[in-house]
């Protein structure tokens, strides 16, 4: 009995305990902990509004569970949390000996940055006071659901660090606990000053990069000082890694990078909080009657660290309009609640008999947490469905600064878009009870549903999905060879760590008829400066995005041959034409094409996006009849190209693209992508989420 159980529970392990890239997976019993009790901590998620949790000993996940719709592999923002790892920078930054002393004054790093409102108390605030939040710093900031007014004000402002500065005083330093994001921004900037780097680039010298944290984000306000008391964007594992720093008391791999005490400090707390029991230190929350320390950020962000116990947790969460029972969650529950549960599953220091029933119920719980409950799917929709649909609403000025809003519905579909700031966004609507998934919102990716309550209200909920996972494909010419490498940084910053390639238009043919893009040219893949800049992209890990036309797919192969180290995105499923000397050659295309796109398939390096189906350039002649195609004769009439390439690439190097507004020209965005889903209809679901997602991301590092 004890062979099967320890046999159940080695099948079972990598599924509990093996999402989280980096660490290895233990079954919970083989370190101590009850699998019954982490049964119930994960089940405590789907209540709380838990986005995932992440659970180690001794170094090893035992537990690890998603709930839907946030999934595996997205960054989750981390809120205030980010604060510890701005304290543990500075806190480097003083052992590498850039920073004096933590008693040094504030105004030593802005001695030119005078305050608007001079107060001769400013002149003792010191950086002590700034980790422990006792700055006197006039704030508003409430540690509740409150509007945080001056936080607010310090992202509407032009210079955010200018703005706390000019904020003036409110009592001496050191009087009293006042919590204050602005403080902490500053000590951002304090870094700057002191290294000469951002915090972000700091944090990937002495802190990310030994831990190897590569996948990650961090805002910037408008002078790109990496913000200091929030926005920094993390996947689940990887916060995990930070705790596991502070429980080794900041020692790495045999090497010291925290300052002796510094974590000591924040076990203890160097002040009283306004909650009984909780102190505050070094910009980390405390329970010292529980021996408990923590990273803390709104909404639950959570990194807890139990030294006694060796244990570290990593939880996210965000307000929930369903769970996993479709219910409303929101994560307020108190700290003491995660905490007491992890302690109760520490049953011992040395290794438990394996249970192997409680260990398949956890994985079970498990399971059950990352499948999305159908919740409240739409009734047939209304007349006044087709007359909103495609319309732009002007907004009055508002707090959201949204200026528009618009709703399309086509059958089953449903899409929403709005403007901010200039900028617009959305994604699709889920009509069917789930949320519909993709699109983009300022800070990640959309995650909606809807459902008509009469004739005449659309419920429409939505919400940003953990992290920012999106990833940008700018233009760089690079026809100047390896010169371009100023312009790739100078993308690179300003795209705040989201650009994934270059995408450099290459189609050329010798009949204008046909036209060429911008920046194509004769022999321009096998040019060698060219391939100079290639080399470059591919040094930086950046991708080439390939838009050439079918003719010019052995050119495209030779050139992936040459550089094996660069990905290449093939655009456009190789651009078969169908125009000018083309026009009308349909079936003669299609079989000069299949053994150029077999020969490309070959080559490891090379990636397929199915799209661009819609573009004139290709032949149907969809722009100039009188109504577009429906979703089945778009499929129709794209179905063997697609069905090839997936069967010569394999659908783990194929994802389907969105070419807008270029497709516009012959389809509406949704039924598109309701085309795509009829060419998909007939691959395996693993081979579905390739196609729709999971290519995009491993390729361009989405999440």
């Amino acid at each position: 009995m004890k062979a099967l159980a320890a046999l159940l529970a080695f099948l079972l392990m990598p599924l509990i305990a093996a999402r989280a890239e980096g660490w290895p997976a233990s079954t919970p019993e083989a370190q101590g902990m009850s699998s019954q009790e982490l049964t119930g901590l994960v089940n405590f998620g789907i209540d709380n509004g838990f986005d995932s949790l992440l659970v180690t000993r001794h170094g090893k996940v035992v537990a690890e569970a998603y709930y839907a719709p946030f999934a595996p592999r997205l960054r989750h923002r981390i809120n205030s949390a980010t604060k510890a790892v701005v304290g543990s920078l500075i806190g480097i930054a003083l052992k590498d000996g850039l920073i004096k002393g933590l008693d040094q004054p504030l105004i030593d790093f802005f001695p030119s940055r005078p305050s608007a409102k001079p107060d001769p108390r400013f002149k003792a605030v010191t950086l002590r006071h700034l980790l422990d939040m006792t700055s006197g710093i006039d704030w508003d900031e409430p540690l509740s659901n409150a509007i945080p007014a001056a936080l607010f004000e310090m992202e509407r402002s032009r210079d955010w660090v200018q703005y706390v500065l000019d904020r003036g005083m409110a009592h001496d330093p050191g009087a009293a606990f006042d919590y204050n994001s602005g403080a902490t921004h500053l000590l951002s900037a304090v870094l700057s000053k002191a290294t000469g780097k951002s915090a972000e680039d700091y944090a990937k010298e002495k802190l990310f990069g030994p831990l190897g944290i590569t996948d990650f984000q961090w805002r910037r306000d408008p002078q790109g000082v990496s913000t200091g008391g929030y926005g920094l964007y993390l996947l689940p594992g990887d916060m995990a890694k930070l705790g596991l720093f502070w429980l080794h008391d900041g020692v790495w791999q045999g090497k010291r990078r925290l300052p002796a005490g510094w974590i000591d400090a924040a076990r203890r707390g160097q002040v009283d909080m306004p909650f009984p029991g909780l102190r505050y230190g070094n910009l980390f929350w405390s329970i010292p009657s529980k021996e408990a320390f923590m990273a803390m950020g709104f909404d639950r962000q959570l990194i807890v660290v139990l030294p006694k116990l060796a244990i570290v947790a990593a939880f996210t969460g965000a307000k929930r309009y369903s769970n996993a029972d479709g219910k409303p969650a929101t994560p307020g529950y108190r700290l003491s609640d995660v905490i007491d549960r992890l302690t109760a599953a520490a049953k011992s220091d040395a290794a438990l008999p394996e249970d192997a029933a409680s260990l398949a119920l956890l994985d079970q719980k498990i399971r059950y947490a990352l499948e999305e409950a159908r919740v409240n799917a739409a009734d047939a929709a209304p007349p006044i469905a087709s007359e909103v649909s495609g319309k732009i609403y002007r907004l009055q000025p508002n707090l959201l600064r949204l200026s528009s809003i618009s709703f399309t519905f086509d059958s089953d579909a449903a899409a929403y878009t709005y403007d901010v700031g200039g900028k617009r966004y959305g994604g699709p609507i889920g009509l069917d009870g789930f949320y519909g998934i993709g699109g983009r919102r300022l800070y990640g990716k959309s995650a909606a549903k809807g459902r008509w309550l009469d004739d005449k209200t659309f419920q429409f909920e939505m919400q940003t999905l953990g992290n920012d996972d999106a990833a940008i494909v700018p233009f760089a010419d690079l026809r100047q060879g390896a010169a371009v490498a100023p312009v790739l940084e100078a993308h690179e910053q300003a795209g705040g760590g989201l650009v994934r390639g270059i995408r450099h238009q290459a189609a050329w043919h010798p009949d204008r008829s046909v036209g060429n893009s911008f920046n194509g040219a004769e022999g321009l893949l096998a040019d060698a400066t060219f391939r100079d800049a290639l080399r470059v992209l591919a040094k930086r890990g950046l991708v080439f995005d390939a838009w050439v036309y079918h003719p010019q797919l052995p050119e495209l192969t030779d050139l992936a041959r040459a550089i094996p180290e660069l990905t290449i995105v093939a655009e456009h499923l190789g651009g078969p034409l169908g125009i000018g000397p083309y026009a009308g050659r349909r079936e003669e295309i299609r079989a000069e094409w299949r053994p150029m796109i077999a020969d490309l398939a070959t080559c490891p390096n090379v990636v397929m996006k199915l799209g661009g189906m819609g573009m004139g350039r290709f032949g149907l002649g969809w722009p100039e009849k009188p109504a577009p195609p429906s979703s089945e004769e778009f499929a129709a009439a794209w179905q063997p190209e697609v069905s090839w390439c997936i069967e010569q690439f394999g659908a783990d190097r194929c994802m389907f693209e969105s070419n807008f507004p270029v497709d516009g020209e012959s389809i509406s965005y949704l039924v598109l992508w309701n085309a795509y889903k009829r060419m998909a209809a007939d691959v395996n679901p693993a081979e579905k989420a390739d196609l729709f997602r999971d290519t995009a991301h491993r390729v361009y590092r989405i999440g």
